[in-house]
């Protein structure tokens, strides 16, 4: 079961709304010569004749009235290998940080609720990949939009102008990561 960002968006529920999602990517590949130039473009899973449990993701949303929160913990490689080992310089321990898929609260306002503020941990929606290999297209994990901010602590401003349509001011801190020491926020419309 797999929960989708708009279903946040459904209409107000006087009663306490609780609902569980996971999901488990598991990985394999092979290649008829390991030197095959393609794989050292991958991200994650830039090895042949493997087999891994890339990610597994276990979490909550929960609903009341006008107010919503998301927890999502994850555990396997892919939070291993985004993290690395950890550094003296890291603003957050990485031992917890990788543990952390997405964890936000918001709340909707507004005429019909169109206006909502998020705040919390969460993935930037920039690129055609994402941390959930799942909902991208592409069904794996490049170098080619490594760099983009995908992970962070944020607050995300959103006004939904008609059902399908969304815009969204986002600030965040760091780069990449929520133990980044980036100290310059930044923003995206």
């Amino acid at each position: 079961m797999v929960l989708r960002p708009h279903t946040l968006w459904a209409q107000p529920t006087s009663d306490p709304h609780i609902r569980p999602f996971g999901w488990a990517e598991l990985f394999s590949q092979w290649a008829s010569e390991r030197s095959d130039p393609r794989f050292s473009y991958r991200y994650s899973d830039a090895a042949s004749g493997t087999f891994a449990v890339n990610n597994v993701v276990l979490g909550v949303t929960a609903r009341w009235r006008r107010v919503y929160a998301r927890l999502a913990l994850q555990a396997g490689i892919q939070p291993v290998i985004e993290y690395g080992p950890p550094q003296p310089t890291d603003a957050f321990p990485v031992e917890a940080a990788r543990h952390l898929h997405e964890v936000y609260g918001g709340v909707r306002f507004g005429r019909g609720d169109q206006l909502s503020l998020q705040v919390g941990i969460m993935g930037a929606p920039i690129g055609p990949e994402s941390r959930a290999v799942h909902r991208e297209p592409l069904w794996g994990r490049s170098i080619l939009f490594w760099a983009y901010p995908f992970y962070l602590p944020a607050a995300r401003f959103s006004w939904v102008p008609r059902e399908g349509s969304e815009i969204s001011l986002w600030l965040y801190q760091g780069w990449a990561t929520v133990n980044d020491v980036n100290t310059t926020p930044g923003g995206l419309l």
